[in-house]
C-alpha cells in the first residue's frame, strides 16, 4: 500500500519563508543604520531624517501588521460561523439528508487559518525590513 504524501512536505510555508528573510535583513538594517548615527556628524540632514523614518516606519508596520492578523482572524471567524449556520438550518430543510457542512472546524482548517494570520502579520514588517536592507544597501556612504 503506497503513502500519499501531502502537498506541502518539501516546501516551505509562505510564513517560515518569510521569517526568515526578515531574520536575515533586520540585523543588517539594524548595522547600517548603528553605522549610520556613530560614523555621521551630529548635525547632518540626512541621519536625522533617517531616525525619523525608523521611528515612522516601525509604528505604520505595526499598525498595518495588527490591522492584516485582525482582518485575517475575523475572516476565519465569519467561514466558521457561517460553517454553524449552514449546520444548524441543514436540519429543519433537508432534515433526511445527511448534510455534508460541520459545525466545528477541523483541526487543518484551524491550522490553515493560523498559518494565514500569521503570514498576513509578517508581511507589512517583511516588505519594510527588506525594502531597507535594499535601500541601505545601495545608498552611497
Amino acid at each position: 500500500m503506497t503513502r500519499r504524501r501531502s502537498p506541502s512536505i518539501g516546501r516551505p510555508a509562505p510564513a517560515v519563508v518569510k521569517a526568515f528573510e526578515l531574520s536575515m535583513a533586520a540585523p543588517q538594517v539594524i548595522a547600517m543604520r548603528s553605522l549610520m548615527l556613530l560614523s555621521s556628524s551630529a548635525g547632518r540632514a540626512g541621519t536625522a531624517q533617517e531616525v525619523v523614518r525608523m521611528g515612522a516606519e516601525k509604528v505604520q508596520a505595526w499598525q498595518e501588521s495588527m490591522t492584516a492578523m485582525t482582518l485575517q482572524a475575523q475572516r476565519a471567524q465569519q467561514e466558521w460561523a457561517l460553517a454553524a449556520m449552514r449546520q444548524w438550518w441543514s436540519a429543519w430543510t433537508t432534515p433526511w439528508q445527511m448534510t455534508a457542512s460541520r459545525a466545528a472546524p477541523r483541526p487543518l482548517e484551524v491550522q490553515r487559518a493560523i498559518s494565514n494570520i500569521v503570514n498576513s502579520g509578517l508581511a507589512p514588517v517583511h516588505r519594510r525590513a527588506t525594502a531597507n536592507a535594499k535601500r541601505l544597501a545601495r545608498k552611497k556612504r
